[in-house]
């Protein structure tokens, strides 16, 4: 049998479940605060450093790629400085005063103009200003570019079948019945004579009948209680340009190319923001457990300290050093499931998607020690010992040190050093 050095809490009790699940979560919790401020320090360091801020730019040149193919698709657009796609919404509204001005145009209606004293100006539509203008290059209408060009004409995206149907010979239908969902009785008939006269080979779904036509005009004129069909062209377009983005991401080569070329770079920065992220953790790691074993002089964490614990073997030794080795690198690994929290806070739930290796992603093992932690918090309400996995593996006692077993003369002469010595 090896040669120790008694432990001090030879007689103490061992500490209670209650005291046991306290502790660990202080020591949990304070570590993760600690890792927080540390990597706010490391990572304005870190992210200023040429082969991170090299990654980072790459990764803004991908992803302004990607926002460029889509605006090349008219389904959302670049903003006026070309920095950041505009809202689906904006183009939405532009899309329902073009139908508006289109109708107007067709049936040669005037369109209300609002003055700032709330005067009604009826000014006669400009053909620029409609869907008719240069309609072989639909010019103003996004939607037809997309569905009736982009689409048409990229192989990877050139099909048009909905609920089993083929609509590439009736793209109108799968356009504005089918993606779009509107009312088709808003709009005139093919047959019209407005349309036909003053058209120009419009769709029809993109001219109102006359009576329609007045009740959008009487909404732009201010008339709030006349919202019923600009809801209708509205809300239709953004369930349009949404089912064509998910067309997009979906079966677009083109954009299936420019994320992955966009993962891969995504990939780099997480891994640097994870190394970061772990060299921040070990440092609070060491300062956290070094530091109040260093300060109490004895081997014991933040929590045990606060609540007044200490800690032997289970032969009442003080431990080994390499059980204490053993129980950090345990906790080490325990504790840094609150890496997931911290990832949150700190904008990078993507490092969580980092891949470890194909089919499995660093989320995955985070669950898995999230798991191990949660079992290890609530295990000393299942063993005499009141044991957790970190303690349990190594066969350390957790000891209160305000709770005794023997008698007081005892007891005194322990916490005078007297009995210290090496048995066998």
């Amino acid at each position: 049998m090896r040669k120790g050095t008694v432990s001090k809490y030879k007689n103490n009790c061992v500490a209670s479940k209650k005291k046991c699940i306290y502790a660990r979560l202080l020591d949990y919790f304070s570590l993760f605060v600690s890792s927080y401020i540390v990597y706010t320090i490391f990572y304005a360091v870190g992210s200023g450093l040429p082969v991170v801020k090299n990654i980072s730019d790459r990764l803004l040149d991908e992803n302004q790629c990607m926002a460029s193919y889509l605006d090349s698709t008219h389904l959302q657009r670049l903003n006026a400085d070309k920095t950041s796609l505009m809202t689906i919404d904006s183009s939405a509204y532009f899309y329902t005063l073009e139908i508006a001005k289109t109708s107007a145009y067709v049936h040669d209606k005037p369109f209300p103009i609002v003055n700032p004293d709330k005067t009604i100006d009826y000014v006669p539509v400009n053909v620029e200003d409609t869907f008719v203008f240069k309609r072989e290059k639909y010019e103003l209408d996004n939607l037809s570019y997309y569905f009736k060009y982009i689409k048409y004409n990229d192989p990877s995206l050139s099909f048009y079948f909905f609920d089993g149907v083929n609509y590439k010979e009736d793209i109108d239908t799968y356009m504005y019945i089918k993606a779009m969902e509107i009312n088709p009785y808003i709009f005139v008939s093919k047959d019209n004579e407005n349309l036909i006269a003053r058209g120009n080979g419009v769709s029809h779904y993109t001219v109102l009948t006359p009576e329609y036509t007045d009740l959008l005009l009487n909404y732009y004129m201010g008339d709030q209680t006349s919202t019923k069909v600009f809801d209708t062209v509205f809300f239709g377009y953004i369930k349009a340009a949404q089912f064509g983005i998910a067309d997009v991401e979906a079966n677009s080569s083109t954009y299936k190319s420019l994320l992955a070329d966009y993962n891969t770079v995504y990939q780099e920065l997480t891994i640097a923001m994870f190394v970061i992220y772990l060299l921040s953790y070990l440092l609070a790691f060491i300062l956290q457990f070094g530091i109040v074993a260093l300060i109490c002089r004895r081997f014991v964490t933040l929590g045990q300290r606060v609540l007044s614990l200490g800690m032997c073997d289970q032969n009442e030794f003080e431990p080994h050093p390499v059980r204490k080795i053993a129980y950090y690198l345990l906790d080490f690994v325990l504790f840094f499931s609150s890496s997931a929290i911290a990832f949150y806070f700190m904008g990078l739930a993507g490092v969580s998607s980092m891949v470890i290796f194909p089919g499995f992603t660093f989320l995955g093992i985070l669950i898995a020690i999230f798991i191990l932690n949660i079992v290890s918090l609530f295990m000393p309400l299942f063993n005499k010992r009141h044991q957790n996995l970190s303690t349990f593996i190594t066969r350390i006692l957790t000891k209160d040190t305000k709770e005794f077993e023997g008698p007081v003369d005892v007891i005194e002469s322990i916490d005078n050093n007297e009995g210290y010595g090496s048995r066998t």
